[in-house]
């Protein structure tokens, strides 16, 4: 099956689980349904104590002093707030970052502690620590510079901190380089020599991990205290695609909780704003409605609004960010619709959309905005991209990879300079001398051609196959079992043969979507494709598809009803053949 391609060009390759005999076994001893047994065979639970750990979300909580130098950080905090130094908390502009410097200031400020933010401008600072914003805190009387989500790649700008009498203490998570900053302590559970077992805790996870240490060393939140910050642990982790497994699955389960019935103004602004029901609250909602809310204040213009929303006290100050975030993020969406067109034309016509790495300057690429053109230029060409903001004497740009490459391994790799560059392996951002970015093209595609990569072709994984007399409502319990869903726990992606299409058309604002009425083993369902309304004509001929979708609940006037989210279509040819590709031709 993976050999022929569908609808969507993608090739559907089924992930690998044990034999049926085994599945059943795991289904029986844990009393789950065998197809759910099969998908959580296929993500490496084979054992009915790990399934059963893994549902009931047992906490996979470790103790905070295995991470390197989490004693050190917590000491030297609690001396801070002994002696009543001024603390500046400095994060990024993204998600994670103000969600991390809220989540700091504001559990630091109950321990008694003086603190306050900053967030560099991403226009004027660009990423992580620089020198103007230290000499401008160590004037203003700050006497400890603590990182959130940053600091890993600043080990020019530290030593600078240093030289002007004041200590560092760095909480990260990015890829390290090689050259570590020579702060108080470096905390960062992706160190080469940090034993911490999850490597997979986003910024604000480290942020909250170093306020455990400081409890255990003698002065704690109150328990309740401790679980109300979980809400921006689960806002952060879910905005910055960490991987939800282990302790990060179990912080954001607890953490979209205390979201649903948070007392935090600033959430329940953010909540009303974006339209969401927090009775109703998932990662979905936290990924697609509040997170670009969050993101769009440093993107477009300064993070302020973003973590005075979160640390407001009154609801009227937090409705008015909200309301600010909202405007903005509806801006950011449009413009990025407009560079993303405007650019893939571009990037078409200079032929770069053939090379394994796509590598493309423009000087009117919105700094705030390269990410997110990045990630849609990488899924529309099916290769990794890297866009970059052009610019005299430095450009900044930033990468992503597709699925297909380590990002920040191979930006390291290829033997480019970089004035910065810091990142994970999905994604990565860099400053670099203009007149590199050619050379950057060049060393990355070779770097690509030397690892082999196999770009073109986006592949569709397929958690298992359901037949059609075995999809119902009860199937939405069983899935719910899987939340939170998201990166390393995708919602599942199932096979159906043989169904049949009753209706087919075009809906949405300008027609873009299509939506099927399907008839599976007598059972009328409906079905969107989301972005595929040019297939709608073509259903006068097709009457039999496979399909691969995601099974979601749709409430509309009261009634409850399956839906089913298409992932992509194939033509069918009966139950045992193997689906072919449908074309527009």
């Amino acid at each position: 099956m993976s050999a022929r391609l569908s609808a969507k060009n993608m090739r559907w390759q089924f992930i690998p689980a044990p034999d049926a005999s085994v599945v059943h076994e795991l289904a029986r001893t844990t009393r789950i349904r065998p197809w759910l047994a099969h998908i959580l065979a296929g993500r490496g639970f084979v054992t009915a104590p790990s399934i059963t750990a893994f549902l009931q979300h047992h906490d996979a909580k470790h103790d905070p002093f295995l991470m390197h130098d989490m004693r050190r950080a917590a000491e030297r905090l609690i001396q801070a707030i002994d002696a009543h130094e001024q603390i500046a908390v400095y994060g990024d502009f993204d998600a994670d970052g103000i969600t991390a410097t809220s989540l700091m200031c504001d559990a630091l400020r109950q321990l008694g502690a003086r603190v306050a933010p900053y967030i560099p401008h991403r226009t004027s600072e660009g990423y992580g620590l620089n020198c103007a914003a230290i000499d401008r805190l160590v004037d203003s009387g700050v006497q400890l510079l603590l990182t959130v989500d940053c600091g890993i790649s600043n080990a020019i700008e530290v030593e600078h901190a240093q030289t002007r009498g004041i200590d560092v203490i760095v909480t990260d998570h990015h890829a390290p380089p090689e050259v570590l900053p020579q702060a108080v302590a470096v905390v960062n559970p992706n160190q080469t020599h940090c034993p911490y077992p999850d490597k997979g805790l986003v910024g604000v996870g480290v942020a909250y991990k170093v306020i455990e240490a400081i409890g255990l060393l003698g002065k704690p939140l109150s328990s309740n205290a401790m679980y109300d910050l979980l809400d921006l642990v689960a806002l952060g982790t879910i905005a910055d695609l960490g991987p939800l497994t282990g302790e990060n699955r179990s912080l954001v389960h607890r953490g979209l909780q205390c979201m649903r019935y948070s007392q935090r103004p600033g959430i329940q602004a953010l909540l009303r704003s974006a339209g969401v029901d927090p009775r109703t609250l998932n990662t979905e909602d936290v990924g697609f409605k509040l997170a670009p809310r969050i993101n769009a204040a440093g993107r477009l213009a300064d993070a302020e609004p973003a973590y005075e929303l979160l640390l407001a006290d009154d609801i009227l100050v937090a409705s008015q960010r909200a309301q600010l975030l909202n405007d903005l993020n509806q801006t950011r969406q449009q413009q990025t619709r407009e560079l993303q067109e405007r650019l893939a034309h571009d990037i078409k016509h200079t032929g770069h959309h053939e090379d394994l790495i796509i590598v493309h300057a423009d000087p009117d690429a919105h700094a705030g905005l390269v990410g997110l053109v990045a990630a849609r230029i990488a899924d529309q060409f099916a290769r990794p991209s890297v866009i970059i903001e052009e610019s005299t004497p430095l450009s900044r740009g930033s990468a992503r990879s597709g699925g297909m490459i380590n990002m920040i391994e191979a930006l390291r790799e290829c033997g480019a300079t970089f004035v910065k560059v810091g990142g994970h392996a999905a994604a990565a951002g860099f400053t670099i001398e203009s007149d590199q970015i050619d050379v950057l093209r060049q060393r990355l595609n070779e770097y690509a051609h030397a690892q082999q990569i196999e770009v073109g072709t986006r592949q569709l994984t397929i958690d298992c196959e359901l037949a059609a007399v075995e999809l119902d409502m009860a199937v939405l319990n069983d899935i719910a079992l899987l939340e939170p869903c998201g990166q390393r726990n995708p919602h599942p992606n199932i096979l159906t043969r043989d169904c049949r299409v009753i209706a087919a058309r075009t809906v949405g604002s300008d027609q873009q979507h299509l939506q099927l009425s399907l008839d599976i083993a007598g059972q009328k369902v409906s079905a969107m494709a989301w972005g595929e309304g040019a297939w709608a004509p073509h259903f006068q001929r097709i009457t039999q598809i496979d399909i691969v979708y995601q099974p979601q609940l749709n409430e509309w006037n009261g009634k409850r009803e399956l839906r089913l989210n298409l992932r992509d279509f194939r033509s069918a040819r009966g139950p045992d053949a193997e689906p072919q590709p449908i074309s527009l031709i």
